[in-house]
């Protein structure tokens, strides 16, 4: 018995403020610098084929603008409720109600995988057994990110990140 009805690609974006001031290991990308007006929460919209029915996130990608001397390591935290945004290039700092919510956690190695040509950073890293099970708040149907660099990255000014998810619903 199948128990996923479909298959569906959904992506989103983060253009990070148009700067170049390096992120220390455990930074948050953001929109803007100002933490009233920045968005550093992705919001991956219409996962779930319904209401609170779940599905899995099979597979991410991080595809980057530029093609950058020092390749970005980054986590991405995946929630299954919004958290409060924060500006762009500070420590990361979810709430322990917030954490509560999250669901995995994805490694990009910009080492391992990335094209020399291109911007691609193809090599999320699952958890075992290779996906992410969600079930998203009540009343939703999305869930949501944020990418926390992990090593020291000077990035491009305007820098756009695109996070494509392919997720199984059920």
């Amino acid at each position: 018995m199948n128990f996923f009805r479909q298959i569906v690609l959904v992506e989103t974006t983060i253009t990070r403020p148009a700067d170049a001031v390096a992120y220390a290991a455990g930074d948050i990308i953001g929109t803007t610098t100002d933490a009233g007006t920045s968005t550093s929460v992705l919001t991956f919209a219409n996962v779930a084929r319904a209401n609170a029915i779940g599905g899995v996130v099979a597979s991410v990608m991080l595809i980057d603008s530029v093609n950058a001397a020092t390749n970005i390591d980054c986590d991405i935290f995946f929630f299954n409720t919004t958290l409060a945004q924060q500006a762009d290039n500070v420590a990361f700092a979810a709430t322990d109600g917030e954490m509560d919510t999250c669901i995995g956690v994805v490694s990009i190695v910009g080492t391992d995988g990335k094209e020399s040509s291109n911007n691609i950073a193809y090599n999320g890293i699952m958890p075992s057994p290779g996906n992410i099970p969600f079930v998203p708040d009540a009343g939703s149907r999305n869930i949501f990110a944020v990418i926390v660099v992990r090593n020291a990255y000077t990035p491009a000014s305007g820098e756009i990140f695109r996070v494509r998810t392919w997720i199984y619903q059920a």
